[in-house]
């Protein structure tokens, strides 16, 4: 199964704006472990925290199932002499459960998740072309969603800044409203997909700056030390002078004109 196979779970339009309320609240439903798993890493609870996902219903709904997904499949490829252990362990789940650990044990890549697939009978349409998520364009909320379960499996910088990246979609500001009166073209749509993206990118990068100090870390290094766009820029600067106004501010150099700096 593709992430554009996953993907199209969740980009019907009518369910756009539901997708920037699941990424906001940064997993509000989902326990610690996937929150704060990138802090401190417990792998030896794979299969009991995956059994847990089973029973809350986060393996099978499909506004949870794909960013769940990533999160696993980061976990796998950090722990690969491990994986095979734990996909025989869960050999026991069913339907949309079992679907959602194949496709992530796909998405590790790992060599001992592959072998597994190939030797179930029921796994091997699992076997796709290989997908690094991080280089992705994240052009709808459902790879936003899977860039943060990557995120919170490993505490990396890349999956943040390609959430940055849609910060780039401002330029499509109008499409959703737009859109209920155009001709729902396929162009219609991927504008209004990528306004939603524009939204939740933003939307979920101020939330979670709020519930991660990590995230924080990374936005702040993004802003000064890497090469951003305009829009980038300006609406990083944003986040950050609202969240950390104890560092950073807005002043006035002239009328009509403001500056972003750090307060002296």
């Amino acid at each position: 199964m593709s992430i554009k196979i996953m993907t199209r779970l969740f980009t019907h339009f009518g369910r756009l704006l539901a997708i920037g309320l699941l990424i906001a609240s940064g997993f509000a439903q989902a326990d610690d472990w996937i929150t704060h798993y990138y802090e401190h890493p417990t792998p030896e609870r794979f299969v009991a925290e995956v059994q847990k996902l089973r029973e809350a219903g986060s393996l099978a709904k499909p506004e949870s199932a794909a960013p769940v997904a990533a999160f696993l499949a980061r976990v796998m490829a950090t722990n690969p002499a491990r994986v095979e252990g734990w996909l025989t362990q869960l050999n026991g789940l069913k339907g949309a459960d079992r679907d959602t650990l194949l496709y992530a044990a796909n998405l590790s890549g790992t060599p001992e998740a592959l072998a597994y697939l190939r030797k179930q009978a029921d796994a091997r349409r699992y076997l796709q072309k290989q997908v690094d998520l991080r280089t992705v364009e994240p052009v709808d909320g459902a790879i936003l969603d899977m860039l943060w379960g990557d995120f919170f499996a490993s505490g990396d910088p890349t999956p943040i800044r390609r959430i940055v990246y849609a910060l780039n979609y401002e330029k499509y500001s109008g499409a959703l409203s737009r859109y209920e009166t155009s001709k729902k073209t396929e162009q219609d749509r991927e504008e209004a997909n990528r306004e939603a993206a524009f939204e939740a990118a933003r939307w979920s990068l101020e939330s979670n700056i709020q519930q991660h100090r990590r995230v924080g870390e990374i936005i702040e290094q993004v802003y000064w030390n890497e090469q951003i766009t305009p829009s980038e820029r300006l609406w990083l600067s944003a986040i950050l002078a609202k969240n950390f106004p104890e560092k950073y501010e807005f002043s006035q150099v002239q009328s009509g004109e403001w500056a972003f700096r750090k307060r002296q």
